[in-house]
């Protein structure tokens, strides 16, 4: 089914565009990061945010926290002919928050979406690392 949806978005010159539509929902979160056993803010610390506890999986998004170690990430869902039957303005999705690669999750928050790109509701979540 894949295949076919890749071969109906190529046109005569056999190159593939893709146009799945616009992300199907946004969301905003922020908030500050602290190193609790420095006592210090989180500065310059690269913040991901993904949806692995949810069907749709994927990052929500990345972020870099700013000399205060406060931090803003608008995120979005995969586009909208992905997930036609979603509704968006009810949806709530657990997100972890990891600081590096190594696979662990440092934090997790449920995030609120909406389906219009200039009302996602900006959710404050403050995180404090060992």
């Amino acid at each position: 089914m894949l295949l076919a949806a890749a071969l109906s978005a190529c046109d005569d010159d056999g190159i593939i565009r893709e146009d799945w539509g616009p992300p199907a929902g946004y969301a905003a979160v922020e908030g500050t990061v602290t190193l609790v056993g420095a006592g210090i803010p989180g500065a310059g610390l690269e913040l991901l945010f993904t949806r692995c506890a949810s069907p749709i999986g994927g990052y929500l998004g990345r972020t870099v926290a700013d000399a205060q170690g406060r931090y803003r990430l608008d995120g979005a869902l995969p586009p909208s002919r992905l997930l036609p039957n979603l509704v968006v303005d009810t949806l709530r999705v657990r997100c972890h928050v990891f600081t590096d690669l190594t696979g662990q999750a440092r934090d997790s928050l449920v995030v609120r979406f909406r389906a219009q790109a200039g009302g996602p509701p900006l959710q404050r979540h403050d995180i404090r690392l060992p």
